[in-house]
């Protein structure tokens, strides 16, 4: 599996399959989706009378520490913010995190794209809806977020940083 060729459904190993299907029913249907890259694994997954999003990483892959964070902090989010978590299943090798499938759309984050302003006031309403999370919720930002390219060269002082708060 390359890094940008995630695995069908039918790909993942017979456990992860099996506790999936333990949480959501049997799966009839396993639809990737149209757009995002963090997750090594992917898809709306449809049973007989419901629909679910998993997403997921092998457990010695970078990104399994997202989906662990994801998972703490999901239980501290209200609806309007998140789709609620139905389950975090370890099995085979894969750390799967399995929500409740909300429809919409990824946010076009564009210079002046439409979607701007509607982000913006999600933001500001957050501010007030994630008052009360523990700080211990999940594991710090800082040490992960210098692996990309942008932050790496900001914390390094290789771009210009000059009015920027620290």
């Amino acid at each position: 599996m390359t890094s940008h060729a995630r695995p069908r459904c039918e790909q993942l190993p017979s456990a992860v399959r099996r506790a999936v299907q333990r949480q959501c029913g049997k799966v009839i249907a396993a639809e990737p989706p149209s757009a995002g890259i963090n997750s090594q694994f992917a898809a709306t997954l449809h049973t007989r009378d419901q629909k679910f999003f998993c997403k997921g990483s092998l457990t010695d892959h970078p990104n399994a520490l997202t989906h662990h964070n994801e998972s703490q902090v999901n239980r501290y989010l209200p609806g309007s913010i998140a789709p609620p978590l139905v389950s975090t299943i370890d099995a085979g090798g894969w750390l799967m995190l399995v929500f409740r499938h909300v429809d919409g759309k990824h946010a076009d984050f564009s210079p002046h794209s439409p979607d701007l302003p509607r982000i913006a006031e999600k933001i500001s309403m957050m501010r007030g809806e994630l008052k009360g999370i523990p700080s211990t919720a999940a594991s710090p930002l800082g040490p992960k977020i210098k692996r990309f390219h942008v932050w790496r060269s900001l914390s390094e002082g290789s771009i210009n940083s000059i009015g920027l708060d620290p």
